[in-house]
């Protein structure tokens, strides 16, 4: 039990002495102390949108070669608003079928989106601030107009869709307000001045014009969608030679990027890249035009390195799929479920087959295909899967805060439950096998339903909506998804009303914590009897009947481990932020084994464990480049502590003092 005496008065020590306390750190305070130099690792953040240590170093790892790794050329950013949702989906569709009807047009080297800013160029270092600021700048505007509509707008060199008046004014509006803002750290921010609108085809041939009217015709604009507030930025990538080095400068339509397709390595020929699928290539167009024997010369995305490299191994692709994503904020239809949080946005779309791709040795980049949608062709999952994972604790509970024996002195001879403190619940579940299985089972106290709740309304908040909750069996894991639940819905929202709860017996805690045997879970219909709104289709991945009583930490990890992977695996094509709810050595043991690291030693464990409070939340990420890779991330929402509230007994006061 915590003191509640008042401390005494600390003399400070000088400051030479140093302290042993490590504070929180940045990431870019940390790769520091690594070894890495600073200016590299303010590019490795750059580069990476500064999501975390990991992919930082990674990343650094990858550029050892980079010839321009130490150029302090800043990063290209850009302010775009970007559709997620069905309206994004039929967009992408109109791309594919563009493409596949009419062949390319440049509106094919970006993904659906409205520019509100045109390119400006931040320091490395400030990286961070420009996400601060769009943070800042979107929670304190008002509302915005209720639906984003549209003017179609058609012509023989273009088509497009253009913001309505209204919508214009709110987004111009924000947008000047995040470019004031970032003037006071030296950022020019220059606000686009032309109608806003999407571009849907441009530079196409003028036969295409009636077939790409058609093909827009059969979108409807009035299809479901939210409306991000993303920064994007590019490196300033576009190779042009001069002598033995590549000199990268920006010069739109001068140079193309190719996606990668086939693996190729020859270690014979030192001027020649390695290929590896998922990285991209930058080319001039020129140079893949006048080819004569199939062979060009490129700059690696992934390595920064240059060489020779067979063309027929690779397809046009988006130059956006090469650029960063920093800060994604939900302004319109904000709880649609969310998609972001990817490292390096990928599209989600069906994928052009192999046979369709007019791959051929002639050198022909239009026959060659648009390649948007190469990652998951060649086995790298779509988008929807690249999303975060969440594991969180449950609340507080009874057990653990009034002891095992708050049966005894909460239920009578007849099984009748009264409540003696005030953070007890007013009622209690009824389990047909009576009160005693509350022992090894028991509910969430008043404080616990507050704190699952609390964790609910930071994740609204945010705007991230869970749309797959999966809970531990235990009763108190089951109360604070509900709590949870509630916390997240809205005034305009059904979310509770729809969402339900899926009861996996795999990540219940590990059975060493329960040497008397395993606790008699509540069934199915006893929870809905209750009121819990649990899902009756889920196929549980390891049943109840099959959790070991002589489960060894090893065991722990490895059961977490393989739960882990079979939901996710379930719900990757589907998209929607994943949610478990669980225990406290879970939100290790569930990404440990994820994130590449070797399961912990029993104490090691324990200790961890200790240190995981009552609605603690880790994340963790996906990349979507680097197959099947991934990376603890910092949540999105705060921690939460509150000091020990020990119990209170008026007769205390009765008592005389001795002194």
């Amino acid at each position: 039990m915590t003191s509640t005496l008042e401390l005494p008065p600390r003399k400070l020590k000088s400051d030479k002495q140093a302290l042993t306390i490590l504070r929180s750190q940045t990431s870019a305070e940390i790769l520091v102390q690594m070894g890495f130099p600073k200016n590299r690792v303010e590019k490795a953040l750059a580069a990476t949108g500064d999501k975390g240590i990991q992919l930082a170093s990674d990343w650094l790892l990858a550029h050892v070669n980079d010839p321009k790794l130490d150029d302090d050329t800043p990063r290209d950013y850009i302010l775009y608003l970007c559709p997620v949702g069905q309206l994004h989906q039929k967009f992408l569709n109109f791309w594919q079928s563009s493409y596949q009807e009419c062949g390319w047009n440049n509106a094919l080297s970006y993904f659906p989106h409205m520019t509100l800013s045109s390119f400006f160029q931040a320091d490395d270092r400030l990286v961070s601030h420009l996400s601060h600021v769009l943070k800042m700048v979107t929670e304190k505007i008002e509302d915005p107009p209720e639906k984003m509509d549209f003017d179609v707008f058609t012509s023989n060199k273009y088509i497009g869709l253009f913001a309505r008046e209204n919508h214009e004014t709110f987004l111009k509006n924000v947008t000047s307000k995040f470019a004031e803002e970032m003037k006071k750290a030296g950022i020019e921010v220059e606000v686009h001045k032309k109608q806003l609108h999407i571009s849907m085809a441009y530079h196409f041939a003028v036969e295409k014009k009636d077939k790409l009217d058609a093909l827009l015709s059969e979108i409807d604009l009035n299809t479901p969608a939210r409306w991000d507030l993303r920064i994007y930025s590019r490196k300033i990538t576009k190779p042009i030679r001069t002598g033995d080095i590549w000199n990268l400068i920006y010069a739109d339509g001068i140079v193309l990027t190719v996606a990668i397709i086939y693996p190729y390595s020859n270690t014979a020929a030192s001027d020649e890249l390695d290929l590896n699928p998922g990285d991209y290539l930058f080319v001039k167009g020129s140079d893949l035009e006048s080819s004569d024997d199939g062979w060009c010369e490129g700059v690696s995305w992934m390595t920064g390195c240059s060489g020779m490299f067979p063309i027929i191994y690779t397809e046009r692709t988006a130059e956006t799929e090469t650029w960063t994503m920093h800060m994604c904020v939900n302004v319109y239809n904000k709880y649609i479920p969310t998609q972001f949080w990817t490292v390096f946005w990928l599209f989600q779309n069906k994928f052009l087959d192999r046979s369709g791709s007019g791959i051929s040795s002639r050198i022909n980049i239009e026959a060659r295909g648009c390649h948007l949608f190469q990652a998951a062709r060649m086995g790298a999952r779509p988008a929807a899967s690249a999303l975060p994972l969440f594991v969180a604790k449950h609340g507080e509970s009874i057990e653990s805060t009034f002891g095992r024996d708050w049966i005894d002195n909460s239920f009578d001879q007849s099984g009748i439950y009264t409540r003696y403190d005030l953070n007890m619940p007013k009622l209690m579940p009824t389990r047909s096998s009576g009160h005693q299985e509350f022992k090894k089972d028991s509910p969430l106290t008043v404080q616990g339903c507050f704190q699952a709740r609390l964790l609910g309304e930071a994740l609204r908040d945010k705007r991230i909506r869970p749309v797959h909750i999966y809970t531990s069996p235990a009763l108190k894991c089951i109360e604070s998804a509900v709590y949870l639940l509630e916390g997240c819905q809205t005034s305009s929202s059904s979310l509770n009303n729809t969402l339900t709860i899926k009861v996996e017996p795999g990540l219940f805690d590990w059975l060493g914590f329960y040497p008397g045997g395993l606790p008699k879970f509540m069934s199915f219909d006893e929870l809905v009897s209750n009121g819990y709104r649990v899902d009756d289709s889920h196929v549980t991945v390891v049943p109840t009947n099959k959790l070991m009583c002589e489960e060894t930490v090893d065991h722990f990890y490895e059961r977490c481990y393989v739960v882990t992977k079979e939901l996710l695996k379930r719900h990757e094509n589907e998209g929607g932020i994943i949610l478990f709810i669980s225990h406290g050595g879970n939100l290790d043991s569930c990404t440990r084994k994820l994130i590449g690291q070797s399961k912990r030693s029993l104490s090691g464990f324990q200790e961890i464990s200790r240190k995981v409070p009552y609605g603690a939340v880790c994340v963790v990420q996906e990349a979507t480049v680097v197959l099947d890779t991934w990376y603890l991330i910092e949540p999105p929402v705060l921690p939460f502590a509150h000091s020990n509230n020990p119990k209170y007994n008026w007769t205390s006061l009765t008592i005389p003092s001795l002194i």
